[in-house]
């Protein structure tokens, strides 16, 4: 079986689409410069904003509303 011209094109093409997402996601990623960031909404309203870069450890946020305390 000889390879013609047009396979060769074919499968580059295809080589080349597979890394569209690859670029994509970093892109995506070095256009959020200040870091990532959780936000935390209560009954769909926004409650605060804790970053994530660069954070270890484990903190708990202490959210109090008409239905209680979580």
């Amino acid at each position: 079986m000889k390879v013609k011209k047009w396979d060769v094109i074919i499968i580059g093409i295809f080589v080349l689409a597979s890394f569209i997402p690859a670029l994509i996601f970093t892109l995506n990623t070095r256009s959020a410069t200040d870091g990532y960031y959780v936000e935390i909404k209560v009954q769909g309203e926004f409650y605060e904003r804790v970053q994530l870069t660069g954070h270890t450890g484990r903190d708990e946020v202490r959210i109090e509303t008409d239905l209680g305390v979580t």
